[in-house]
């Protein structure tokens, strides 16, 4: 277990052998409670799951502020004990040298055509929707963190080449 903080009667630990997604669980032996708040290496967004017990608002508050003050220390402690980063099949996009995750509606299966152009003689001619080369969907396995620079690097499916990108 490696803990990233405490604070007042709250642990916040990382499991050795943990499963994804990427989660940091905040434990109050005290009160009898536990919840699990989720973060991503491609996305600056937090989210939480009570796991048992009835934590106050407050409490869950507490542990989201924490857990995003100390947002390096929890990747960086999740790839040393786990070796995944859980970005395996999903999409992503590099947006200048950040990386982001491609939200649903984005989806490179789903691209919104493009409405008919006219042509010569007032024709109604179809425009091939163009995707964006930058998503890309992450190949298993491929993706490493590096806590020093706080990159990702990993290999898309279909290729060969290694990207590169800043966690938000």
């Amino acid at each position: 277990m490696g803990t990233i903080a405490k604070i007042p009667g709250t642990v916040l630990f990382i499991r050795t052998a943990d499963h994804c997604p990427a989660h940091v669980h905040a434990a109050n032996a005290q009160q009898g409670w536990e919840i699990r708040v989720f973060f991503s290496y491609a996305s600056d967004e937090l989210d939480w799951q009570i796991k048992c017990g009835q934590p106050a608002k407050s409490e869950i508050e507490d542990c989201m502020a924490e857990v995003w003050a100390r947002i390096e220390d929890c990747r960086a402690q999740w790839w040393r004990d786990l070796k995944k980063l859980c970005l395996d099949n999903k999409q992503v996009e590099l947006n200048g040298a950040i990386l982001r995750t491609v939200p649903p509606q984005k989806s490179v299966k789903t691209a919104k055509p493009t409405m008919p152009a006219r042509g010569p003689k007032g024709k109604a001619k179809m425009v091939k929707s163009v995707i964006s080369p930058a998503v890309l969907t992450v190949k298993p396995k491929s993706a490493t963190y590096d806590p020093a620079t706080k990159s990702v690097e990993f290999t898309a499916l279909g290729s060969d080449v290694i990207h590169t990108g800043k966690c938000p």
